[in-house]
Parts: C-alpha cells; sequence; structure tokens
C-alpha cells in the first residue's frame, strides 16, 4: 500500500510538473505571437510616421527626375529597416495606379500576386488582409511566407492612396518556435 501511494504521488507530482512545463511553452508562443503582431501594427503605420512616404506613394511617383531618385532612396531606407526585424523579411507598397515599390523585388508573379491581394481588399472594402502560406520569390530567394497586407490611407483626408504588404518568412518563423 505504502509502495502505490509513492508511486501515485510520483505521477502527480511528474504531472504538475509537466503541466508548468506546457503551461510556460504556451506562454512563451503567446509572447512571441505578441511581438509579431505588435511588429505588423508598428511597421504597417510607418508611412505615416516617415512622410515623405505618404508623399511618394500619394503623389503616384509622377515627379522630376531628381525627386524620383530621392523617393526612391528614402523608400528604400523604409524598406530595408524591417531587416533588424527577424520576422519580417520585407515591405512593398502599391500605389493607386499600380506602380510598386519593393524591399522584396520585381518577380512578376509576386508583385501580380499582390496586386491580386489589393483588388480583392477594394471589392471587400477591407482595411487589412492576412494570406494564407505561399511560396514565391523574395530578393532571388524561394520562400514560403505570409503577407500581411494594409490600406493606406492619407491621415488628412482619410482618402486611400495605395497599399502596403508586409512579408513575414514562415522558416524564420518556425525557427523561433
Amino acid at each position: 500500500m505504502v509502495f502505490g501511494l509513492f508511486i501515485l504521488r510520483t505521477s502527480n507530482t511528474e504531472r504538475d510538473y509537466y503541466g508548468r512545463v506546457l503551461m510556460q511553452a504556451n506562454r512563451m508562443i503567446d509572447n512571441k505571437l505578441t511581438t509579431i503582431i505588435q511588429d505588423l501594427r508598428f511597421n504597417s503605420s510607418m508611412y505615416l510616421v516617415n512622410t515623405d512616404i505618404l508623399t511618394y506613394v500619394e503623389n503616384d511617383f509622377y515627379m522630376g527626375k531628381s525627386l524620383y531618385v530621392e523617393a526612391l532612396r528614402g523608400l528604400k531606407s523604409n524598406t530595408l529597416s524591417v531587416k533588424i526585424n527577424p520576422d519580417i523579411s520585407s515591405v512593398t507598397y502599391l500605389t493607386l495606379s499600380d506602380h510598386v515599390y519593393s524591399g522584396a523585388g520585381y518577380n512578376e508573379e509576386y508583385l501580380e500576386n499582390l496586386k491580386r491581394m489589393a483588388q480583392t481588399m477594394d471589392e471587400n472594402e477591407q482595411k487589412y488582409y492576412v494570406s494564407h502560406v505561399y511560396e514565391t520569390t523574395i530578393n532571388q530567394q524561394n520562400v514560403k511566407t505570409v503577407t500581411y497586407a494594409f490600406l493606406m490611407n492619407n491621415p488628412y483626408n482619410f482618402k486611400p492612396i495605395g497599399h502596403g504588404f508586409i512579408n513575414i518568412d514562415i522558416k524564420r518563423l518556425a525557427q523561433t518556435f
């Protein structure tokens, strides 16, 4: 009987231990996902903070050559700034007349996919869209990605000026878990 009680107590202790380990792992995953969502919100708001991006996308790249080069430099520094975030692989901006500036490169299939997402968002009057996991080419590398798409609005008159797309590299994301 004493031996039976010892085994019962040991199994309860082990169950409590593994339960705590699972709860801790669950909290870690929850914290990581919360961080990723906050990073997406922050990066999707960058065009409001960096008014140059707002101006360039809203003016739809109709500008003189020197201003155009300056605009590309400003957008490039913004799209490359996501590189400090290990979960986000690139940012792309699409103007209302389908001009694109992309930190993900200019793969035709990728850009057509973004245009379809923007069209779906417009047809359904969505402000945000999260794609399914799909394979594409970003910066000349084949990757599995999820794209977070968002409608860009002018903060002064609230009129749409374009779409933004943030890509999350699934392989890098999986490594964190």
